[in-house]
């Protein structure tokens, strides 16, 4: 059974969180510390990755559902499929 994955809560939320991390608005990193602004920064990385892992939960469902629809129309052979996901960044580099 589908169940929805994004509630307006969840999205006051994580809309909330992005413009309180300074992800939408201007940070003021002339006052800010290196621990603060890395600290910013791995808030921002871990709400893109729960945007990511949600995303792809419902990508999946809507595969799932387009299937069930394909195979109860015989518009497809009846088969596995797989989706892969791939988010790797190649900009940032670990030291």
């Amino acid at each position: 059974m589908l169940q929805p994955i994004v509630t307006i809560s969840g999205v006051k939320q994580m809309l909330f969180a992005v413009v309180a991390k300074g992800v939408l608005t201007n940070m003021d990193t002339a006052n800010a510390t290196a621990t603060e602004i890395r600290r910013s920064t791995k808030d921002t990385f871990s709400l893109v990755d729960t945007i990511r892992k949600r995303l792809e939960v419902g990508i999946r469902d809507l595969l799932y559902a387009f299937d069930v629809l394909a195979n109860a129309n015989n518009l497809t052979p009846r088969g596995e499929y797989e989706a892969v996901f791939d988010w790797r960044i190649y900009i940032f580099r670990r030291r």
